[in-house]
């Protein structure tokens, strides 16, 4: 159970000495500055103008899943356990954010896909897209006529402007400290998962 986790228990009684709003904010594959130095090229200015906007950066970090979803889930439990199905903590149900609705936050999940939600739903107060059932013969069905099964096929996606326009206007709102938003973006992004790159990738 989730209420065995040591960071939940040890937080769920103290009191808040200020509320600020938590933006957790991931671009696939998108690594520190260290590590594309090893590729030559230079990030710092990047990584200044973060700093310099007062985001936390975390170098000598890398993932710790194979994947996003046990990289994140992982990350959202504050712990190596998934507590259930590995998909919940990324879809709202995570050990952070039960932390912040303890705190009368409320969570955000803003994602250019519904990935994050296949098969659980969404536990976020708000959630863009908004996760829909779909019955799983069309994915077979879909599949057989292209003649490939993808990992993406029937995601339902939005435009990149309609991705960047919601997380705008949740950073543009004022006067209010106690959001959580975890926004997942799918740039730069990964190369496909044959083992090699591209030619037009680094």
């Amino acid at each position: 159970s989730n209420l065995e986790n040591s960071l939940l228990n040890s937080l769920l009684d103290r009191e808040l000495n200020k509320k600020a709003n938590v933006y957790l904010l991931i671009y696939d594959s998108y690594v520190t500055n260290e590590t594309m130095l090893s590729y030559g090229i230079d990030n710092s200015a990047q990584e200044q103008y973060l700093e310099d906007q007062n985001f936390t950066l975390y170098p000598h970090t890398y993932s710790i899943g194979a994947d996003t979803l046990g990289t994140m889930s992982r990350v959202l439990n504050a712990s190596g356990e998934f507590y259930g199905n590995r998909r919940k903590a990324v879809s709202g149900d995570g050990i952070v954010q039960r932390v912040f609705i303890n705190y009368g936050y409320e969570t955000f999940g803003i994602f250019p896909y519904d990935y994050m939600f296949r098969n659980v739903g969404s536990s976020y107060d708000q959630t863009i897209p908004k996760p829909k059932e779909k019955p799983s013969i069309k994915y077979l069905i879909t599949a057989i006529f292209m003649g490939e099964f993808r990992f993406d096929l029937g995601f339902d996606e939005i435009s990149r402007s309609q991705y960047l326009k919601a997380k705008n206007e949740l950073f543009s709102q004022e006067n209010v400290a106690s959001n959580f938003i975890y926004s997942h973006s799918n740039f730069p992004g990964h190369s496909q998962n044959s083992g090699s790159c591209l030619p037009n990738e680094t």
